[in-house]
């Protein structure tokens, strides 16, 4: 029988980070995988009080098995798996490194850690980079990694939290919520930041909202994470629009709480009828891949991150122009896709003529997305990943 892999995992098992939340839901699934041994190594939290946030409903299994996971072996690792930020590179010579870094607008925004910025050094020793999406590989090309150092390996679903409720539970929780059979519902959960591209989905709402009063927007507030409220955001986007319009799109806007546990989110995710995400740049985009999941169908941009997911056969992409190197309010970005706001309009004004009872995922396109996009998928390739670094010294 062959030798057990034994990883080092560097990274956070708390807090609300999006590096923690990806991490632990491959610990879950890395942790099936017999011919893996885990070794967990607690990192700093990036600031006070990050990891003060309750962890939403995760289970890693026994508290044995979590101990179990804290207690060092008195072999080195066969490789050392880090995943924080900002990303550190630095290694020693006897380390087998794999950094899992993700950027969205390219290595000019995200940042790489003070003492492990030097690509070069990082290459030389057979570090490898695992990111989850083309786009991201191709930003971090751009930035002066090699191609044959960048693995991409997805990010993935969990189908036991993430899944299509029995239609009469959705109608509960659209009645609990205020919501009629006939209402449209749009739900969207990123930060209120440039990239997400919010304030092209609120603008646009507004619009339509204006003849349309059954069109509602469903928003997930951010405060507790990245500082801005969703709430103070949306005011500050409908600041052109005249009082009567912005009385009227503000009537139709829902924000609900900064936390909520996987299952309280699969629940609002299965209340909406479309998932809308026009973003600008992405370096994946998990809240489409679990809307699919949940059988709701998402309406993104043309061009980006969820590309690697999303179809004419289970998405409405939105058109738009995609745009290279330029400073963007003060920072210098690689790329970014500009989704066009009348596409988006179209797009929304035709949806809103449609049956409710033809709006959700047909179920054969939900398998073929979580068949191919679930964790189960993504510790299977990062443990074939570790195994190849480990024959490689």
């Amino acid at each position: 029988m062959a030798k057990p892999l034994h990883v080092r995992t560097e990274a956070w098992l708390r807090g609300s980070h999006s590096f923690a939340l990806v991490y632990r839901f491959q610990l879950q699934a890395l942790l099936k995988e017999s011919d893996l041994r885990i070794h967990h190594q607690e990192q700093p939290p990036l600031h006070p009080g990050q990891h003060d946030g309750v962890d939403a409903g995760f289970s890693l299994g026994s508290l044995e098995q979590v101990e179990a996971l804290l207690v060092a072996p008195s072999y080195p690792p066969d490789v050392i798996y880090r995943l924080v930020s900002p990303s550190k590179l630095a290694c020693s010579t006897s380390e087998r490194l794999v950094c899992y870094l993700v950027t969205e607008l390219g290595l000019g925004i995200t940042r790489l850690a003070d003492d492990g910025n030097d690509i070069q050094r990082f290459e030389a020793l057979g570090g490898m980079i695992h990111t989850p999406s083309r786009w991201s590989k191709q930003r971090l090309i751009h930035g002066g990694f090699k191609p044959e150092h960048i693995a991409v390996i997805p990010n993935g679903v969990n189908p036991g939290i993430y899944f299509p409720m029995a239609s009469e539970d959705i109608e509960a929780v659209r009645a609990q919520q205020g919501f009629t059979p006939e209402d449209i519902v749009l739900l969207n959960v990123g930060s209120p930041v440039w990239n997400k591209g919010l304030d092209i989905l609120v603008q646009c709402f507004a619009r339509l909202r204006q003849t349309n009063r059954r069109l509602h927007l469903v928003l997930k507030d951010q405060s507790s994470v990245y500082g801005v409220g969703v709430q103070s955001y949306v005011q500050e986007i409908l600041k052109p629009f005249s009082h009567d319009m912005k009385e009227i799109a503000l009537s139709g806007i829902r924000v609900i709480p900064a936390f909520l546990t996987f299952h309280a989110m699969r629940s609002v995710m299965n209340a909406a009828d479309f998932y809308i995400s026009p973003y600008r740049a992405e370096g994946f985009n998990m809240p489409v891949l679990e809307a699919i999941a949940c059988g709701t169908r998402p309406i993104v941009s043309a061009i980006g991150s969820t590309s690697d997911f999303c179809h004419a056969d289970n998405a409405f992409l939105i058109d738009g122009t995609l745009h290279g190197p330029m400073k963007v309010q003060d920072r210098e970005t690689d790329a970014h896709f500009e989704p066009n706001p009348d596409a988006l309009f179209a797009i929304l004004q035709a949806l809103c003529q449609s049956d409710p009872r033809d709006r959700k995922l047909p179920l054969v396109e939900r398998e073929k997305s979580v068949s191919q996009f679930h964790w189960g998928v993504a510790a299977k390739a990062l443990g074939a990943l570790f195994k190849d670094m480990a024959a490689s010294q």
